[in-house]
């Protein structure tokens, strides 16, 4: 009875252990991966103050986010934080949702240079290269809330831009 007590407590101080080490170590992980493969990834590079991440509750939160334009000469977008709790449990079900996510103080540059903007090499970087396969349950992505707080958004041209106003009413209700 004895040496049953000293092996179940001897198996859950190692349980308990290794949960403390997953909490200690998956956010410098976290960081170190977004940092060396984000050129892989988005063909950007990023830069993070630190990662937050706890896989038991699937809350996560970058701080200090800087993301270059694909020539990393200048920045497309900052954030002082960014903050977002997934659902875990739904991930075994093919479904990922986030039930908050939110902005901390974001900054972002939007410029069109012709007809070409600034992030086209994101949309051709995750757009499917062959048509989908309808046989197969469809990967299910749900964003609940949004919040941005203090957010700046700049959109600039690199030419001559008109824009026209057609068929304006005005409509009292």
């Amino acid at each position: 009875m004895n040496k049953t007590k000293k092996t179940l407590l001897i198996i859950a101080s190692c349980l308990v252990g290794l949960v403390v080490l997953v909490i200690v170590f998956i956010s410098p992980i976290a960081k170190y991966a977004i940092e060396k493969y984000d050129q892989q990834l988005l063909g950007r590079e990023i830069t993070l103050d630190f990662v937050y991440l706890n896989p038991f509750t699937g809350y996560v939160h970058l701080n200090g986010v800087v993301i270059t334009e694909a020539d990393p000469d200048s920045v497309f977008f900052t954030a002082d934080g960014i903050s977002a709790n997934f659902a875990m449990l739904k991930m075994l079900s093919n479904t990922y949702e986030i039930s908050t996510i939110t902005l901390d103080r974001p900054f972002g540059l939007i410029t069109l240079n012709k007809r070409v903007l600034n992030f086209q090499d994101l949309i051709d970087r995750f757009k499917p290269k062959e048509p989908r396969d309808t046989t197969k349950a469809p990967l299910q992505f749900n964003i609940l809330d949004i919040s941005i707080v203090n957010g700046e958004f700049l959109f600039t041209t690199k030419a001559p831009l008109q824009f026209n106003i057609l068929d304006i009413s005005i409509v009292n209700g």
